[in-house]
């Protein structure tokens, strides 16, 4: 009878080895899949955390003209505000990115001349945290800023 209790808790102990191993490769192989997943659908690679949040990323424009290529000015939203605070680029077609990490659930976006003019509104509803805008701005200074948060703002400069 003894010997029989052993070969039960032996085996217990096994079924639970077994059990947490396989609890643990679905857990990985989840978590591995989703990752995959996600990081096929992003329509921007998120930046290194050595290289500067201005840095512009090189990116295909359009499936039209697969030979273009075109600069991404990836700006994200904090609690803070924006990050980068300024950006100088030169005149030429780039993309305008903004990842929403504020915690905000939605964006309303505007882009105006420094002068007073609005260029571009860029609506980020309830569950977007990712919004491009391509644009080709004339030389000059233009202000990114959130309507929501009136001290959030990017300073966009256009050279020659």
């Amino acid at each position: 009878m003894p010997r029989l209790s052993l070969l039960r808790r032996a085996s217990r102990r096994n079924f639970s080895i077994a059990a947490l191993l396989c609890s643990l490769t679905i857990t990985v192989s989840t978590h591995a899949w989703f990752v995959s997943a996600s990081s096929s659908h992003q329509a921007f690679a998120r930046p290194e955390q050595s290289a500067p949040a201005s840095r512009p990323v090189q990116v295909a424009a359009t499936p039209d003209k697969p030979d273009e290529r075109i600069e991404v000015e990836m700006i994200t939203a904090t609690p803070q505000g924006f990050e980068p605070t300024q950006v100088t680029r030169p005149h030429e077609p780039f993309v305008l990115a903004v990842h929403n990490n504020s915690g905000a659930p939605a964006l309303a976006l505007q882009l105006d001349r420094v002068q007073g003019q609005r260029i571009h509104e860029m609506r980020m509803p309830l569950g977007q945290h990712r919004s491009h805008q391509r644009l080709n701005l004339p030389p000059g200074e233009y202000l990114l800023s959130e309507t929501g948060h009136p001290a959030w703002r990017c300073l966009i400069t256009i050279t020659n």
